[in-house]
């Protein structure tokens, strides 16, 4: 596979470092695999299959234009590494700093609500197994970052399996400031 990833690399014109930042990875990480030297963990040959798999690519593709087309409050993030793959008009007209972090991780920065979702094993588990089709609930902040304003809004998440990889679309509305944070409600795929 290292090979593939490295013509891959080479026929698309995409550095070792630019290659590295898309798989939240050192720079020296990716050479020392082109050299033979090391081999990527399985976390990140998840990553790099979803690369080399044109399908997979051209669904994302597709979800990250729909998110980006909305005048709503919408994120699209991979739930690998929390990585930001897009945001819609609406969002990048009230949140112009954060909507500029595409392709940026945030797994590391998550806080409240979100963060309690991946860290509970048997919740996060089941997402990626697809067993999970949507959440909801209310929170101040997902993340930890200066560019991620406190404000007390409902979330709604939409998690879809594309390829080995797992989306989740966020949708935004602003709510009375004093209603509790909770995760209030979650959806499994047999109960629809």
């Amino acid at each position: 596979m290292i090979e593939a990833l490295r013509a891959w690399r080479k026929a698309h014109g995409i550095s070792q470092q630019a290659l590295a930042e898309r798989l939240n990875v050192s720079q020296a990480a990716v050479s020392r695999w082109e050299a033979g030297v090391d081999a990527p963990s399985l976390e990140v040959l998840g990553r790099i299959k979803v690369l080399l798999d044109p399908a997979t690519v051209q669904a994302v593709s597709l979800e990250e234009l729909f998110v980006r087309e909305k005048n709503s409050l919408h994120v699209l993030f991979d739930l690998d590494g929390a990585r930001l793959l897009a945001t819609s008009k609406g969002y990048q007209r009230i949140f112009p700093r954060f909507s500029r972090l595409i392709g940026q991780y945030f797994g590391d920065k998550l806080v409240g609500e979100t963060k309690a979702i991946l860290e509970d094993r048997q919740l996060h588990s089941s997402i990626k197994l697809g067993e999970i089709a949507l959440m909801s609930g209310t929170t101040e902040r997902h993340i930890d970052h200066r560019y991620d304003q406190a404000l007390k809004h409902h979330w709604t998440i939409c998690f879809r399996k594309t390829g080995s990889l797992i989306l989740a679309d966020v949708s935004f509305e602003l709510c009375d400031q004093t209603e509790e944070t909770k995760i209030g409600k979650i959806v499994r795929i047999d109960e629809l």
